[in-house]
């Protein structure tokens, strides 16, 4: 028996009309669109339905001026200024409950839930929170993290990092105890900033 030829008949027409099968295209147009796997699945994992945006929370964006005698919903807490950086953290306002905000240089820096902040109503990137095991942490995240060890804490302490692709923005799970501390998201740099204001 002879091997099926790669050209057929369309609809008994006299025209033969080539036909090629490509395995290698990939599904769902990336390349159509012009978007490697590797900036799909990035973009992917940063829209995430469940993940909040690295960027902002509500009307509070990463960047914008702040001033706590601004209006808001409620009072800002202001838990006080380091007069040698000009960096403070805030709760309250505008802000979820459970939910802390860095500003430096007069501008949003980061967002931040855990110690005291713990139990926020809005879910970090990735869907990250306080009590998290690490294994759930390193699941829920891209593989392209940046693993460190934790500037105080024991063996197996760490902070597991991801910046968006460029770097502007960022999480950081703070992890002790095999579960997560705190977790940053925000400014690239600010979220890596150990020591916060001081």
């Amino acid at each position: 028996m002879n091997a099926v030829p790669v050209w057929f008949h369309v609809a008994f027409a006299v025209t033969l009309v080539p036909f090629q099968l490509d395995l290698a295209m990939p599904v769902g147009g990336a390349a159509e669109s012009g978007v490697d796997d590797a900036s799909a699945a990035s973009q992917q994992a940063v829209e995430t339905p469940d993940s909040t945006a690295f960027d902002h929370v509500g009307a509070l964006v990463v960047g914008d001026a702040f001033d706590e005698r601004s209006r808001a919903s409620r009072p800002w807490v202001n838990a006080g200024v380091n007069q040698e950086t000009g960096c403070f953290h805030v709760t309250g306002g505008d802000l979820p409950d459970g939910l802390a905000m860095m500003v430096m240089d007069g501008r949003i820096a980061r967002f931040e839930v855990g110690p005291p902040n713990r139990g926020a109503d809005v879910r970090p990137p990735f869907g990250l929170h306080p009590g998290m095991a690490r294994a759930a942490v390193e699941e829920a995240m891209p593989v392209d993290v940046r693993v460190s060890q934790h500037q105080y804490g024991g063996e197996g302490d760490v902070y597991i990092d991801w910046l968006v692709p460029g770097g502007r923005y960022g999480v950081r799970a703070e992890i002790t105890n095999d579960k997560v501390d705190a977790v940053f998201w925000g400014d690239g740099d600010a979220i890596q900033l150990i020591e916060g204001c001081s």
